[in-house]
């Protein structure tokens, strides 16, 4: 039986070696960048957060996903021109 991409014989998936990076402390939620891009209610909150990031303070990581939202949302916002 042949086995598909990233599967063994045993359907174990196999490890892509992209582990999870020791360093990263917490997963950046779109929600942060759109509040502090949009002046929202949090806004500045926000701004403190992502500019301590900046500075190496805090060790975060962001998925494609999230982007992709903060992307839609901002272009519908007019914020962001493509």
């Amino acid at each position: 039986m042949s086995s598909g991409p990233g599967l063994s014989s045993n359907m174990k998936p196999k490890r892509s070696g992209l582990g999870k990076p020791s360093n990263i402390e917490a997963l950046l939620d779109a929600n942060i960048i759109l509040e502090a891009e949009l002046a929202e209610e949090h806004g500045e909150a926000c701004k403190d957060l992502l500019e301590r990031i900046r500075n190496g303070e805090a060790r975060t990581a962001i998925t494609g996903f999230h982007i992709d939202s903060i992307v839609i949302v901002t272009e519908s916002c007019g914020k962001l021109k493509v």
